[in-house]
């Protein structure tokens, strides 16, 4: 499953220096790209099946920690070192990971705030000082405003689709979002 990762792109930061995180937000067809890739050398099990019926990559953390593991496997002479692509294409997922946390990090501080959750309890709640709290409130809201320019088709979606009143009854069918 891709699901929230799929946008990466959208929120392109050429031209208007490092986001949050630090690092640029990988262009989507780079993000797309190191999936494809560490997928076909990584993915095993369950991601391996899915790859081979479906052309459905291993989730991108997946991806990350296989190429880690195989480094490690390596270092005990168990298996080959990951290829500089591997670790590359690792790295353009981490970064695509990384930027996701940040925009899911502003979206629970915004429904904290909409919520009435004070900074002093936000702080508690993050075990950082008041001042840290509204740093890190402040350094993360300009990526609400970014997402609001945006169209709707850019922005992720949920994985689960919304559960109707229909959707209570009995059809004799199962609702499976996966297949």
């Amino acid at each position: 499953m891709t699901g929230i990762n799929d946008d990466l792109g959208a929120r392109d930061t050429a031209g208007r220096g490092a986001p949050p995180g630090g690092l640029p937000v990988p262009a989507p067809e780079e993000v797309r790209a190191a999936r494809i890739y560490l997928t076909s050398r990584h993915a095993t099990g369950l991601d391996e099946l899915l790859w081979e019926e479906r052309k459905r990559p291993m989730p991108d953390g997946a991806a990350v920690n296989a190429v880690i593991a195989a480094s490690g496997r390596a270092r005990r002479g168990v298996g080959d070192a990951p290829s500089p692509m591997d670790v590359a294409a690792a790295l353009v997922l981490l970064s695509a990971l990384r930027s996701n946390l940040d925009l899911a990090e502003a979206r629970l501080l915004d429904t904290a705030r909409v919520t009435g959750l004070g900074i002093e309890q936000l702080a508690a709640v993050l075990g950082v000082s008041v001042a840290e709290a509204e740093e890190r409130r402040g350094r993360l809201e300009p990526l609400l405003d970014e997402c609001a320019a945006l169209p709707s088709t850019a922005l992720p979606s949920t994985a689960w689709p919304a559960k109707s009143k229909a959707a209570d009854q009995p059809t004799g069918q199962t609702s499976r979002p996966w297949t």
